[in-house]
């Protein structure tokens, strides 16, 4: 389960390996890894986190508004 996302839905995990949308916002400070958090929450209601894997740094990523 190293590379892609893992979906949790009803507090189980329901798939792990998933490729996500990548955003195409300018943000060329962050991976891919950040992008496909970014791309799913503008696409959906998900909340995402992405956790760094240089740095262990967690981020959450949500869709703000309507």
């Amino acid at each position: 389960m190293h590379d892609g996302a893992v979906i949790i839905f009803n507090d189980k995990i329901s798939a792990d390996g998933c490729l996500l949308p990548l955003s195409h916002t300018n943000i060329k400070m962050f991976g891919t890894r950040h992008r496909a958090a970014l791309g799913l929450s503008e696409l959906t209601d998900a909340i995402t986190i992405v956790i760094s894997e240089e740095t262990g740094q967690i981020a959450v990523a949500y869709k703000r508004g309507s």
